[in-house]
């Protein structure tokens, strides 16, 4: 097959000319196809194109790797982060002692004005159950206050 001289190509190693003998190589979904120009006649690299992160690679990068480098770089501390977790916890176990503590007191004093019309042993035996377990969720309630204004206090 003949070829026109504006086709062919020097090549550096062996000085013949000639046209390109092309070589694909595909890396991974992360790397561009780069296309390989070599001399037929001894093999060297004339010329290579393509290559660079494709658009998976770019995807990637985005997603995940610039925010891990950021948090890493700017995030919170293990220190900070159980700080959060600890005192998330301890609110939210207040939050539900304080649903518990109004529970109670309300069922104390309804027993209680029912207890007013006499002396029912049975009606007193429950407004004794009732009335422990009032102060019981107030002494935890005041435990984990205690413990959350420690926390900040530690913190700081």
């Amino acid at each position: 097959m003949e070829y026109e001289e504006s086709q062919l190509v020097s090549c550096q190693k062996c000085n013949k000319k000639s046209v390109p003998k092309l070589w694909h190589v595909n890396r991974n979904i992360f790397v561009n196809k780069i296309i390989q120009h070599l001399c037929p006649y001894c093999g060297h690299e004339m010329h290579k194109s393509g290559g660079g992160v494709s658009l998976v690679g770019w995807f990637v990068v985005i997603i995940f790797v610039i925010p891990l480098i950021t948090s890493v770089l700017f995030g919170d501390s293990p220190k900070t982060i159980k700080f959060n977790e600890d005192r998330r916890n301890l609110t939210l176990s207040i939050t539900s002692l304080e649903k518990s503590v109004d529970k109670y007191g309300k069922l104390v004093r309804s027993l209680e004005s029912k207890m007013e019309n006499g002396k029912n042993p049975h009606l007193l035996s429950q407004v004794e159950n009732m009335r422990s377990a009032h102060q019981r969720y107030i002494k935890r309630k005041l435990e984990k206050e205690l413990k959350l204004e420690q926390l900040l206090k530690d913190f700081e």
